[in-house]
């Protein structure tokens, strides 16, 4: 039986009771799905139309399977081909018609060099998402996405891409899914109208998008947008940050919170608020846990079923790789990731990997003198990609064969018989029992996008969140049952386990190999206290060490490095107990 929260329900009544626009605020595993497809029932038979807005065609299926008979459920792409149809035009479609408009451009100007129709493709296309069709405003989205460069100047390819769009309005029997967006709001040509307007994902849409959807209320009409504004990650697609706040004030709507997750567990909830400050814990969620871990712990412990984010694709390469090559199924999310590396190994027209190395230095070099030091986030797309091949070229001899590696790691399945490596981008509304965050990719506090990128990627667990990296962050707060551990020892627990666990195995060990002498003249349980001391001294020295310079003293550290440490601090501190020659740590 469903029982609703107090957020919920005072969505449930302002969607019953009320008759003004709303905004509701739904963060990460709150239930959205749940509350609109209730809301919806509330509202019944007696408001008049209602349409209910999927971002995507699998988001679309599932709400139309669960929602009730007389609401309409659709994409944005079908609101706009259902507007264009009922224009009179009879037009055919064709996902690869403005990539034939650019084909056609390049041949009949002799312009075809290398590169060119990617360029204009996306700059097409951004074109289209941001509704921009002035010179000016086409060559600021060359420069402001890294699209320009010395092959590809900023005002020839943005005369290019205004022929082309120039073509895409003129004739539309043939139309793409772009142009399914963007020439309703491009031609005036309006979508049926309904009384009562639900969207989902609302902080994604982009500006084409956006005017659909406010077409689609009927004067006198309700929109009811559901989104969360620090799941905003798709500027590079267009769509701003901004979203929620100005659907709130062009429709002038009551802003509603949707705050308890029934996903996150109370530790990563505490983690998140950080960033949501409203964001809550369900009553009875299980307190989770937050561990850290390094790069072989991953090849060690990673089990099918397990996420592993990362903010860009380059360090998932040698993570799948290490992964396949320990006998353990995985995979890389996002086919057209593959794809476009494979399109750029072969632009090199190189046919060995000596070839290809030689041409990816040269290009890199050439882009860094080109992109830095003013588009910096230009240069690093590029530089992730590079580096993406370098890793896939390691073992190879020849170019094809780096290309048929491409086809086995990357995937679009979302099957629990695998370790899945994705970027968050491709992660984002999925969710798993334990989630790896290969946290030295991340940009956390370098500005609102990245920030909402991390906040994302933590909250796609559900029980456990593994941490790799130097800089992991700790938990903002020490629960009550730790306090009387000493800062260094919790923080050894946070990424190798209980001390007590630890000491216990040693003793095991010991006793079983016979280490302690008769010389000695120490039992084992004394040995076991005395060096339990030791070790606590020594944490809190490197605790202590880690503060003065992260850099220098990380947590995430190898046995040798651990071993390198203690050394150190032997050197600094009373031995203990035993003789320094003896390996017992």
């Amino acid at each position: 039986m469903f029982l609703p929260n107090k957020y919920q329900e005072a969505v449930f009544y302002a969607v019953e009771h009320q008759d003004n626009n709303l905004v509701v605020m739904a963060r990460a595993g709150t239930g959205k799905t749940t509350t609109i497809l209730q809301a919806v029932e509330k509202l019944g038979h007696n408001v008049g139309s209602i349409l209910l807005c999927a971002f995507n065609k699998a988001i679309q299926k599932e709400l139309e399977r669960r929602a009730p008979g007389h609401i309409d459920v659709r994409t944005l792409h079908s609101i706009g081909l259902g507007a264009l149809r009922r224009s009179g035009d009879d037009m055919q479609i064709d996902g690869d018609r403005t990539k034939k408009l650019v084909k056609q451009l390049l041949r009949d100007t002799d312009c075809y060099i290398q590169g060119r129709q990617k360029v204009l493709m996306k700059l097409i296309g951004l074109s289209k998402n941001k509704l921009v069709r002035k010179k000016g405003r086409i060559m600021e989205i060359a420069y402001s996405h890294g699209i320009e460069d010395r092959e590809h100047p900023a005002d020839v390819i943005t005369k290019q891409a205004m022929i082309i769009l120039d073509r895409c309005q003129q004739d539309t029997s043939v139309i793409d899914f772009d142009d399914m967006i963007w020439l309703p709001p491009t031609l005036n040509i309006y979508p049926k109208s309904y009384d009562v307007v639900f969207v989902d994902e609302a902080q994604d849409l982009n500006a084409s998008q956006r005017w659909l959807i406010e077409q689609t209320v009927r004067d006198g009409g309700r929109l009811i947008a559901v989104g969360d504004s620090a799941q905003a990650i798709y500027k590079w697609r267009g769509a701003g940050g901004d979203v929620l706040s100005k659907l709130q004030s062009d429709f002038k709507a009551e802003k509603l919170p949707l705050s308890i997750t029934y996903r996150c567990p109370k530790k990563i909830v505490e983690m998140a608020k950080k960033f949501v400050p409203d964001f809550e814990a369900a009553e009875d969620a299980p307190e989770g846990e937050v561990l850290y871990k390094t790069d072989d712990d991953i090849v060690k412990m990673a089990e099918p079923g397990d996420f592993i984010l990362s903010r860009t694709n380059a360090p998932l390469m040698s993570v799948c790789l290490n992964l396949l090559e320990a006998n353990k199924p995985a995979q890389i999310r996002g086919r057209d990731i593959g794809r476009s590396l494979a399109t750029f190994a072969r632009t090199s027209k190189a046919v060995t990997v000596a070839e290809l190395t030689a041409w990816l230095q040269e290009y890199e070099r050439m882009e860094r003198e080109r992109l830095l030091p003013d588009q910096e986030e230009a240069f690093g797309i590029l530089l992730d990609k590079i580096r993406c091949l370098g890793v896939l070229m390691k073992g190879q001899e020849y170019v094809d064969q780096v290309c048929n590696k491409i086809e086995t790691i990357f995937s679009d399945t979302d099957s629990g018989n695998y370790i899945l490596c994705s970027t968050v981008h491709k992660a984002k509304g999925l969710e798993r029992d334990r989630v790896w965050v290969l946290y030295d990719t991340f940009n956390v506090g370098k500005g609102e996008e990245e920030d909402n990128i991390y906040y994302v990627a933590i909250t796609r667990t559900k029980k456990s969140l593994v941490f790799v990296g130097r800089a992991a962050p700790t938990m903002p707060e020490t629960p009550p049952e730790e306090e009387k551990k000493s800062n260094g020892v919790r923080s050894l627990e946070g990424e190798m386990g209980s001390l007590d666990d630890l000491f216990d195995d040693a003793a095991d060990d010991i006793e079983e190999e016979g280490e302690l002498e008769d010389d000695d003249n120490i039992t084992l349980d004394d040995f076991v206290e005395i060096e339990r001391d030791r070790i606590t001294r020594f944490l809190d020295w490197h605790q202590a060490k880690h503060e003065e310079d992260p850099e220098e003293y990380p947590f995430m550290l190898s046995e040798t490095a651990w071993s390198e440490c203690f050394r150190e601090w032997t050197r600094s501190e009373e031995g203990g107990a035993l003789k320094q020659d003896k390996e017992y740590y």
